[in-house]
């Protein structure tokens, strides 16, 4: 039969995508590099062409080659401040999960000037907070949410807010937060990548981006209907002479590797 298969090399299945700082390309994994649940990823490579043409048909009689573009993109379906911050082209690589309980005021605030300071519980485990920490003020009836910067802990926690006159109330949870800059200005960082996956027959298949530009990202749309989810896009671009990795990655952007035998679906 005309056109049947030859191979059982068919693209079905999901991808592992990893970002993470440029000079540690071979270094990431997933553990600690992941973006975690990817749908839709796609990497596309144009070849970018010149055509002469003769006659007044202008019929084709020569082409060459003038480069080639690539792209990349995926939706990403978790929030996290890391994945939130290469959305945005900053470096999320310094964002961690801070363990513990949160604290709970257990009296209104006391107000002088800007700086409220907090009787708090005293949780089994709390979350570790030092002066110069950013903290989330969250209400308890209302979900009204402050944030302000820690500057004393006395026991009691002093926390600069702008609030006017007004004080927190009884039960404002206290709690360690990353604050990220939206429309910042100063220049996109970059990035490595790595994206693994495997054909419908099993076959591994590893991308290798040593220099990323991300050129579309952050979107939050609370919504009821669906999941939400960032439609992340990014240009690989061409090392340097003075960058590590030039070696492997020269007259290329990417490497794409393919697995030469099959392996157990996973």
């Amino acid at each position: 039969m005309a056109g049947e298969a030859r191979t059982t090399n068919f693209m079905l299945g999901t991808a592992e995508v990893m970002i993470g700082p440029r000079d540690k390309l071979f270094e990431l994994t997933p553990d600690l590099n992941s973006v975690g649940l990817v749908k839709n990823f796609v990497c596309e490579v144009t070849r970018d062409q010149v055509e002469l043409g003769q006659g007044v048909t202008n019929q084709l009689v020569h082409i060459r080659s003038a480069g080639s573009t690539a792209r990349a993109s995926c939706e990403i379906y978790e929030y996290t401040s890391k994945n939130l911050a290469y959305a945005l082209s900053l470096d999320g690589s310094s964002f961690v999960d801070v363990p513990g309980t949160p604290r709970t005021s257990t009296a209104l605030s006391t107000l002088n000037a800007q700086l409220h300071t907090f009787a708090t519980d005293s949780p089994a485990s709390p979350q570790t907070i030092a002066i110069g920490n950013t903290v989330m003020l969250r209400e308890p009836n209302s979900q009204n949410i402050n944030i302000g910067t820690v500057t004393a802990i006395t026991p009691s926690l002093i926390v600069r807010c702008d609030t006017g006159t007004r004080q927190f109330p009884i039960g404002t949870v206290i709690s360690r937060c990353d604050v990220l800059a939206l429309g910042s200005t100063n220049e996109a960082s970059e990035y490595g990548a790595k994206v693994t996956g495997q054909l419908a027959d099993g076959t591994w298949i590893a991308i290798f981006f040593p220099r990323i530009r991300i050129t579309s990202g952050m979107t939050l749309a609370f919504q009821t209907d669906n999941y939400g989810n960032m439609p992340l896009e990014w240009r690989p671009m061409q090392l340097v002479s003075t960058d590590k990795y030039f070696s492997d990655f020269q007259n290329r952007v990417a490497s794409l590797a393919k697995d030469t035998v099959k392996s157990a679906l996973v």
